[in-house]
């Protein structure tokens, strides 16, 4: 996860502008099935993003240990709103990793100001959504629907598994964050 991570850290705002490039050859008949099975197979095995209700991203954030906070890279490249763009919470191995590779616009920050932000970000009506990279979760994203990459790949190019809400997942970020919690999640 580390590396593939790394990867993704230093390349987020190019590889999301490949994403939304890729995706338009979903358009091409014949070819874009081939070109949309690629993308919701590369979804379910690679990277993807789940819906989290504003409770379960507050659960999320008080059980993550360390915490980030950095720009939502869907904003800056879509920039279609004047929404805020520091929303973006990195936690666990994520702050880390981001943190290393991105230590000009990403800092350390408490769990109490990461909620103050979750806070803010739902008062905007801004969608909190967890990301997972190679099998890690590794940030809770609070995005705008007019700039949300995933989003846009779920609604206008009918990729199924960039954004979804799995009840599973949630369980499974639970055991991951806090294995000997027993607090539920709850909305």
């Amino acid at each position: 996860m580390h590396h593939t991570l790394r990867l993704y850290s230093r390349f987020q705002k190019p590889i999301l502008k490949i994403y939304l490039l890729c995706a338009k050859l979903i358009k091409i008949p014949v070819f874009g099935h081939f070109v949309l099975w690629l993308a919701n197979t590369y979804g379910i095995h690679e990277h993807s993003g789940y819906f989290l209700t504003y409770n379960e991203a507050k659960h999320i954030v008080k059980k993550a240990g360390v915490i980030a906070l950095g720009p939502c890279s869907c904003r800056q490249v879509n920039n279609n709103c004047d929404t805020p763009v520091m929303t973006e919470l990195l936690i666990a191995n994520g702050a880390d990793v981001f943190v290393e590779t991105r230590e000009k616009d990403v800092r350390l920050i408490s769990v109490a100001e990461a909620l103050d932000i979750l806070d803010s970000c739902h008062q905007r009506k801004l969608i909190p959504t967890i990301q997972k990279c190679h099998g890690s979760y590794y940030a809770i994203c609070n995005c705008c629907d007019c700039c949300c990459v995933p989003l846009i790949l779920m609604r206008k190019y009918n990729v199924k598994t960039a954004l979804v809400r799995d009840k599973k997942v949630i369980d499974e970020i639970k055991h991951d964050l806090a294995k000997n919690d027993t607090t539920p999640l709850s909305d």
